[in-house]
């Protein structure tokens, strides 16, 4: 009896070890190195306009993007769609497909570390808001675009969208769908999620070992505070039954919005991934009226 005492502690102690190791060496780099999804809609099958592109930023990485033509030829107006984590450019075909309906170009492109860009790690806007700035510059360059810039950005490509936005001239009116506050919040949440556990300890380590890995600052991950110096139309979106960002971050981020020209549209039966599906063709609508007003030349 003792004998089988000892293994089993000798047992729970090995397998103790094993686990704190794995997390402590694997779990940062489910945070800053995700997979990207399958490819669901190929552009080649769009029946769009596209034009592919790559983007070399300062550091000498390389972004891959589609640039889409509206067949509208009276519209000079362009919206930037930014993907979420674990997500790719081609996820959004079919919202670019919309606008391209309704005489808006738009610009796609793979997020570092993401769909066919380069980028070891990914920094949820640290930097990402240069990578942003680097493709919109050379887009604008490639295809003589206007100045009436758009900007859609949904969950992290929404939180990186408005980190751009903070220091951004470029654009003139931006929908943020399901974006998180501060990236602190969403790190011990995410924890919780695949662990059951909430704890600080846990959480500061995770935080702490991605920061040295990936060379970058949570604290300064922060479209909460971006918000505060954004003064565009803004329209933010997020789902009340959403389980992986909280609704309460959205509404953070909107309270904060210097805009004077801001709205908050909260989805009563959508949760993360689906918004837009729940919003179905009525939110199409919304969004392009959203551009139409604010956008120039529309």
């Amino acid at each position: 009896m003792k004998t089988a005492l000892k293994a089993g502690l000798v047992i729970a102690v090995i397998a103790t070890i094993f686990a704190a190791l794995l997390y402590y060496f694997g779990a940062p780099y489910a945070v800053i190195k995700p997979q990207s999804s399958f490819v669901m809609y190929n552009a080649d099958e769009s029946g769009l306009d596209k034009k592919e592109f790559i983007t070399t930023t300062d550091d000498g990485t390389k972004l891959s993007s589609i640039f889409i033509r509206t067949d509208r030829r009276d519209s000079a107006a362009t919206i930037f769609i930014l993907h979420g984590i674990w997500d790719r450019k081609e996820t959004n075909l079919p919202l670019a497909n919309v606008f391209a309906q309704y005489g808006f170009n738009t610009i796609l492109t793979d997020l570092r570390g993401h769909g066919d860009s380069e980028g070891e790690f990914f920094t949820y806007g640290y930097r990402e808001k240069g990578d942003v700035k680097a493709v919109l510059d050379d887009a604008i360059s490639r295809f003589h675009l206007g100045e009436n810039i758009g900007l859609f950005g949904f969950s992290a490509g929404a939180a990186i969208g408005l980190q751009f936005l903070e220091k951004d001239t470029m654009v003139d009116a931006a929908v943020i769908v399901s974006t998180f506050s501060d990236l602190n919040k969403i790190i011990p949440d995410y924890l919780q999620r695949i662990t059951r556990l909430r704890s600080p300890m846990l959480s500061d380590i995770l935080i702490n070992r991605a920061e040295s890995i990936a060379d970058f600052e949570t604290d300064s991950v922060s479209p909460r505070k971006s918000a505060a110096k954004i003064n565009i139309p803004i329209l933010m979106i997020h789902g009340e039954k959403d389980r992986k960002i909280k609704l309460e971050y959205g509404k953070e981020v909107f309270e904060v919005l210097k805009s004077e020209h801001k709205e908050f549209l909260p989805m009563k039966d959508a949760g993360h991934l689906d918004v837009l599906e729940k919003g179905g063709r009525n939110l199409e609508m919304r969004l392009v009226n959203f551009y139409k007003k604010n956008l120039k030349d529309q």
